[in-house]
């Protein structure tokens, strides 16, 4: 009978909280406006990200300051090199000691500019001593000019001038053991005196 009368209890209640459900039903007016509710959702999401343990927002910190402060040691300790860099008119350095040179040794342009086989007759051979005996055959039998290349001069320039042909240049480049026809301004050129009209 227990049970009967616990089951009975039990529906009683069940009735008297429809009851009190319907006394007490929701008035509209009486809620929140949506802002505030809203409000307070973010208010508990915002809470949600709050970390808990000393040693997570320990660990946390530290990894985040680690790569700042590698960073910040290594541009500290960086020292700027300053390299100048200045232009030169030729491809290499020329070091030029502070003698004076008497202004005859160097021939001036007029002088260049004469007719070279005359200059030919009037120059000693100046070819530097070479070790191979078919360069001194040659320079015994030929007389050398020695020309100096000045700035925007080329090969072909050159050739035309002492030789009149392009020939010329297959001439200077095989006599001076030049690969290619490039010349820089201060190079020395032994110009063989050399008569091509034969």
């Amino acid at each position: 009978m227990k049970r009967a009368h616990d089951r009975a209890e039990q529906l009683r209640k069940q009735i008297e909280d429809r009851k009190q459900k319907k006394e007490t039903e929701i008035d509209v007016l009486s809620l929140p406006p949506r802002s505030e509710v809203h409000k307070e959702k973010q208010t508990k999401k915002k809470t949600k990200w709050k970390i808990k343990y000393p040693l997570i927002r320990l660990l946390a910190l530290f990894f985040i300051l680690l790569p700042i402060s590698i960073l910040g040691i290594y541009y500290a300790n960086d020292t700027p090199s300053i390299v100048t860099v200045k232009k030169s008119a030729s491809y290499e350095p020329i070091d030029i000691e502070n003698e004076t040179a008497p202004s005859s040794s160097l021939p001036s342009e007029n002088e260049l500019k004469k007719d070279p086989l005359s200059d030919a007759k009037a120059t000693d051979n100046k070819k530097p001593p070479s070790d191979s005996s078919a360069l001194a055959e040659r320079a015994s039998d030929q007389q050398v000019i020695t020309h100096v290349v000045q700035e925007n001069e080329t090969l072909y320039s050159i050739a035309m001038h002492y030789y009149e042909t392009k020939e010329g240049m297959d001439i200077i480049k095989k006599w001076n053991h030049l690969k290619t026809s490039q010349l820089h301004k201060g190079q020395v050129l032994q110009i063989p005196v050399v008569d091509l009209s034969k």
